[in-house]
């Protein structure tokens, strides 16, 4: 396929991608009628730079994802046992160990405020009772 044939299966022109919104009420009629492997492939023929955007769920089923071990489990104080996104960086003599989970909401902003931004406890106090914090 071509970037024209792409084009005329909208009924859209050069023209109208440029200077409109693509995705109209009457061109997302016929994106959902397509999976998004069909779009990519689709879109790949025509020579259009493109890549699924994909679910959470989606991206730790990729081979790639698999392969290259990137998703993490590590015990949350607040939700329990949660799923991330392990570091991209491998090293073979030096692995990355995965410690701790992100912070619970407000977990460090105490300390923060203490130590980089030298705020006393009075000060502290002050932006808790005006429900800054």
């Amino acid at each position: 396929y071509s970037i024209e044939h792409f084009f005329h299966l909208f009924n859209i022109t050069t023209s109208f991608c440029r200077t409109n919104r693509f995705l109209s009420k009457h061109n997302y009629i016929h994106f959902i009628k397509k999976t998004t492997k069909e779009w990519v492939h689709l879109l790949d023929e025509a020579g259009v730079a493109n890549g699924p955007i994909n679910s959470i769920k989606e991206v730790f089923e990729e081979p790639q994802v698999q392969a290259r071990g990137m998703q993490i489990e590590l015990p949350h104080a607040v939700a329990g046992k949660v799923t991330l996104v392990g570091s991209p960086m491998k090293f073979s003599q030096t692995p990355i160990v995965h410690e701790m989970p992100p912070p619970a909401l407000g977990q460090h902003t105490q300390e923060i405020l203490r130590s980089v931004l030298k705020k006393s406890d009075a000060e502290i106090v002050a932006l808790q009772t005006s429900g800054i914090i």
